[in-house]
């Protein structure tokens, strides 16, 4: 379980809960214990922890709910009464967030401008993998089709065999599975004829990591409960734990070292010369194009860059913006000289770039190789 859950924690979709660190992540750590009272039934709890799922990630927790509302509902041991409570109760934690997202967000976007959909850009331009999984067919095929079927055959396998072999205190949760596997196929379907991303938006194939890890956690149970000397299973599983806890711990310190250390490379004294010799409301041009350190250039030179490509204004008509730097830099990109065009369009003081695009415009004022720093006259 261990070992393949941490190779791969979404058969599509891109998703992943136990790599990384922000606000998702937190949510996760949420479902976990919801998951944990939902196999104990304790469902007033599992609501709680859900709702402060919802908190970090609205989206995920918001997933998970709808999963947990209709196992309820095919649920013989419950009752519609306590259901419509724990609905109540969820709602009403989550009021104070909606509201405000309503009224930063949802209710002062245009969501179409010129013909062209925020949504679209958002999901079909820069978030295909997480979203619009049928961006192209031959997208789908390559990145998302495998993951889709083996999703299906997860759901068959929940439906059909699992009910068989598991525990009578694990049937429990193979319903929440398989309802969760119902929930990503509809969206499968959805997400087919979505062209534009009003709905793709709402990541709705954020609950294909949750099917993976159940899937893989009822699957390590069934394989447990053939071996009769069960302390030497205990053992293995707490070394397993640790090794690959330590792992993903030391992963996550590497990927922060990366970006916090510093050295004498040419990136670094660089953005030193830039953040002490240029005006700090400057405008610099650097492309994603061949650097290894587009997320670091912001915080190391205090500068702000002409556009970044993983920093999407999603949610804010910012976007519109973001996507017509993003078509400038890949015109830049191919050809540096159509810097001069955008200069005219937007405030761009200095261009730092690996090519020398000397003109009667600009001047180079630092040259450290192999980068160079021009700027606008």
């Amino acid at each position: 379980f261990q070992i393949v859950f941490f190779i791969q924690q979404s058969a599509f979709g891109g998703e992943n809960f136990l790599l990384g660190f922000e606000p998702k992540h937190v949510a996760y750590g949420f479902v976990l214990l919801a998951l944990n009272t939902f196999i104990e039934k304790k469902y007033f709890k599992t609501v709680l922890f859900i709702a402060c799922a919802s908190w970090f990630h609205i989206l995920l927790g918001g997933w998970v709910f709808l999963g947990f509302i209709i196992c309820q509902l095919f649920d013989r041991e419950s009752n519609f009464k306590q259901l419509c409570i724990i609905a109540a109760i969820y709602i009403t934690l989550l009021l104070p967030f909606v509201w405000y997202l309503a009224n930063e967000i949802l209710l002062h976007t245009n969501t179409n401008q010129n013909g062209l959909s925020a949504d679209w850009i958002y999901c079909y331009y820069r978030n295909p993998h997480h979203t619009a999984i049928f961006s192209s067919i031959e997208y789908f095929y390559d990145h998302h089709a495998a993951g889709v079927v083996w999703s299906f055959v997860i759901g068959f396998i929940t439906a059909v065999i699992y009910p068989k072999v598991l525990k009578a205190d694990l049937i429990h949760l193979n319903k929440f599975l398989f309802i969760v596997s119902g929930i990503l196929f509809v969206n499968v379907v959805l997400a087919f004829f979505d062209k534009e991303g009003h709905f793709v938006k709402y990541y709705p194939f954020r609950l294909a990591s949750i099917q993976l890890f159940l899937f893989y956690l009822l699957t390590a149970s069934i394989v447990i409960t053939h071996f009769s000397r069960q302390e030497i299973i205990q053992s293995v599983f707490i070394v397993a734990v640790l090794v690959f806890f330590c792992m993903a711990a030391l992963l996550n310190l590497y990927k922060m070292v990366r970006f916090i250390k510093k050295d004498n490379t040419p990136f670094y004294q660089m953005t030193a010369y830039i953040k002490q010799y240029t005006p700090k409301d400057a405008v610099i041009y650097y492309s994603d194009k061949t650097e290894d350190h587009r997320l670091s250039f912001i915080r190391e030179s205090n500068r702000d860059r002409f556009v970044v490509y993983k920093f999407v204004p999603a949610g804010t008509d910012k976007i519109y913006e973001w996507y017509d730097r993003m078509l400038i830099q890949e015109k830049v990109d191919k050809d540096v000289s159509a810097i001069f065009e955008a200069k005219k369009k937007y405030k761009i003081d200095y261009v730092l770039t690996t090519d020398s695009i000397l003109s009667k415009d600009n001047i180079l004022v630092q040259s450290i190789p192999p980068y160079l720093l021009y700027k606008f006259e």
